[in-house]
């Protein structure tokens, strides 16, 4: 009877799993862009990477981090760049700690404001303008709110995605997860955050010039795929003899 259940219960997630690559929307022919399109209609209209229906700079937030990742401030942009690497090489190629480095930094700077406080008490001179730092109410309760907000909709994610109601999601957290594992297997910890930092600064902007490209390759990969799943499923898959599935009340 174990046997059977477990056949049963493997039997109902390969369906599902197959269920969801079937009925996955065809994309529209490579020639489409033949067709005028009216001058009027965005261009993000159109049937993109993963569906996306929104623009690249709204997708990452838009406002300042947007403009950031974009380019669109390079000056900005380059200056994070520059101090990433230069933290990577710090810690990384000098073999420094990051605890010692911030208490070194913090330490210059109270010795600094120190030093320039009791030299202008003893010269008669202003004191440094310190601002008064402290955390008002309102900016505390917005700020647990928005992660109150942002906590439940990850734990209704996992939940969905533990409870098995959204195989979708469980294959991309999988291939995520296992993405990790073998990364991390690769690099160091600290590495691994400055590739990541290095990706969002470039793959976001190299999406954004070259999207039309970029989506014409992923259609074409995603039907090549889909056709692929299709001969599986009726040369080998549908063969396969599966047990009755016996839905629990």
């Amino acid at each position: 009877m174990a046997v059977d259940g477990a056949s049963s219960a493997a039997a109902a997630i390969l369906s599902s799993v197959l269920e969801n690559i079937k009925h996955l929307p065809p994309s529209s022919p490579a020639n489409s862009s033949s067709h005028a399109r009216p001058s009027s209609r965005p261009r993000f209209d159109q049937t993109r990477l993963f569906g996306r229906q929104r623009p690249v700079h709204d997708l990452l937030g838009g406002g300042h981090s947007a403009d950031v990742l974009l380019w669109r401030k390079k000056n900005l942009s380059l200056g994070f760049l520059s101090a990433a690497t230069a933290l990577w090489v710090l810690f990384e190629w000098f073999g420094y700690h990051f605890v010692s480095v911030v208490s070194f930094f913090l330490l210059l700077i109270v010795v600094g404001l120190f030093s320039w406080s009791y030299a202008a008490l003893m010269l008669n001179r202003d004191q440094p303008p310190i601002p008064k730092l402290e955390f008002s109410d309102d900016v505390v309760l917005k700020v647990a709110k928005a992660l109150k907000t942002e906590i439940n909709k990850m734990l209704t994610i996992v939940h969905e995605i533990a409870v098995g109601r959204d195989t979708v999601r469980f294959l991309k957290l999988a291939g995520t997860l296992g993405l990790l594992v073998l990364f991390g297997s690769w690099f160091r910890f600290l590495t691994l955050i400055y590739l990541a930092t290095i990706a969002a600064h470039t793959l976001p902007v190299l999406y954004e010039k070259n999207e039309d490209v970029i989506d014409n390759l992923a259609r074409k990969s995603f039907d090549e795929l889909r056709n692929q799943f299709s001969k599986l499923d009726t040369t080998i898959l549908s063969k396969i003899p599966r047990g009755p599935v016996q839905k629990k009340e």
